[in-house]
């Protein structure tokens, strides 16, 4: 089977898909996803948990989208492919910066929603069931999902002993004694400042 290549056809992964644009020998999708759309996925996720991630490189996204069925008859639709998104966030323990390239397979069968599974599809065809509405494939949702799902709630230090060592420095110089934590001098910030008190030695 040869898939129409959408980029020949402006098509996008970050654009709803209608039916009608949807090949009976389905479609392939490679592209790089827009900087500013993966920024604004992880704005939205950060608001919710709390996490902060953030691009370090380009994300890309090959997707087969494969109707199984004449599409006229809105069919189920088979959806495979893969997500690559290079990010970087910070340990929940010690705070360093961490790698936390999301890399993910994304494997999705969608059917009409009025209609629900079709009772006869196939085990390779039922690896994650959802559904489309009306003639409109949510494509940007797939994607979304697949970021999202590849995020980590609590991102930690692969190197758990020196994630231990970091996090130990942290906490003795939180629990630190006031006293050891305040300057033994006058601080250098304030030097410039020094020289404009008026002070008996200096008056005119």
């Amino acid at each position: 089977m040869t898939r129409a290549q959408a980029n020949a056809h402006r098509l996008k992964v970050t654009e709803p898909l209608e039916l009608r644009f949807l090949p009976d020998d389905g479609l392939h999708f490679e592209e790089a996803v827009e900087e500013a759309w993966i920024e604004a996925q992880l704005a939205e996720d950060r608001q919710h948990s709390g996490l902060l991630y953030e691009r370090s490189g380009p994300t890309t996204v090959t997707l087969d989208i494969d109707p199984l069925g004449s599409v006229i008859t809105r069919p189920p639709v088979a959806l495979r492919g893969h997500l690559r998104s290079p990010l970087r966030t910070h340990c929940v323990r010690c705070q360093d910066e961490l790698d936390a390239t999301v890399d993910t397979p994304i494997e999705s069968t969608l059917f009409p929603a009025k209609d629900g599974p079709a009772p006869d599809a196939t085990p390779e065809h039922a690896l994650d069931e959802s559904s489309y509405v009306g003639d409109v494939i949510d494509l940007p949702g797939v994607v979304r999902e697949a970021l999202l799902l590849g995020l980590s709630m609590h991102p930690t230090c692969a190197d758990e002993p020196a994630c231990d060592a970091r996090t130990a420095a942290l906490l003795a110089e939180v629990n630190a004694p006031a006293e050891a934590l305040a300057p033994t001098g006058p601080d250098p910030r304030w030097e410039a400042l020094r020289h404009l008190v008026v002070t008996p030695d200096n008056e005119e």
